[in-house]
């Protein structure tokens, strides 16, 4: 997961993804959000994915992915609808404060 995030971004439109290896991402993924032991995991995971996430009256109404997941094709992989569990932190940024 640390991995995604220390990819160097690329412009989208300049990047060229083989389908295998984006099927292949995209069901390594899945294997490590189930595998996720705990919050900062999975937190890291949606970090590598998801650029920023708007939250309006505890709905997510937006959300805005990594240059990583867009080359990757989770733009048409992921649902339109998510359920959240927990309630979302307030602040704008969803990483834990130093």
């Amino acid at each position: 997961m640390a991995e995604l995030r220390k990819v160097p971004p690329r412009r989208v439109e300049d990047a060229t993804v083989d389908a295998a290896a984006a099927i292949a991402l995209l069901k390594h993924v899945a294997k490590l959000w189930h595998g996720a032991a705990t919050d900062e995991a999975r937190s890291e995971l949606l970090h590598a994915i998801y650029e920023r996430i708007v939250v309006t009256h505890g709905r997510i109404v937006e959300v805005h992915l990594t240059p990583h997941a867009l080359r990757h094709g989770f733009a048409l992989a992921l649902p339109e609808v998510v359920v959240v569990n927990k309630r979302p932190r307030q602040d704008s940024n969803l990483r834990p404060a130093a």
